[in-house]
C-alpha cells in the first residue's frame, strides 16, 4: 500500500544497464536497465500479502481445533492426536 510513495513502479527497460547503486538508483539497476531498488519495494508487497494470509488461515484453523475440542469433549481426544502427530510423514 504504501509501494507507491517509496518508490515508483518499475518500468521496462532503461538506458543505465548495470549501475551501480546512485542516488538515481538506491540498489543500482539490473541488466535489463531496471531499477533494483523498485523491484524489491513492490516485490515486497506480494511477499506481505501471502505472509498474512498464510498466518490468518493457522490463526482461523487453530481456533477452529481449539474451539472444537473445548466444547465437544468426545473430539477433544481425537483432535489432539491429530493436533499431537509423530507419524513418519510428519518429521
Amino acid at each position: 500500500m504504501a509501494a507507491p510513495l517509496i518508490a515508483d513502479y518499475p518500468s521496462g527497460y532503461g538506458d543505465a544497464v548495470l549501475s551501480a547503486p546512485s542516488a538515481a538508483h538506491w540498489f543500482g539497476t539490473d541488466d535489463l536497465g531496471r531499477d533494483v531498488f523498485a523491484q524489491v519495494v513492490w516485490g515486497t508487497r506480494v511477499s506481505i500479502m501471502v505472509g498474512l494470509a498464510a498466518t490468518l488461515l493457522a490463526i482461523l484453523i487453530g481456533v477452529v481445533v481449539g474451539v472444537l475440542a473445548a466444547y465437544f469433549r468426545r473430539l477433544d481426544t481425537v483432535l489432539g492426536m491429530v493436533v499431537d502427530c509423530r507419524c513418519r510423514c510428519c518429521r
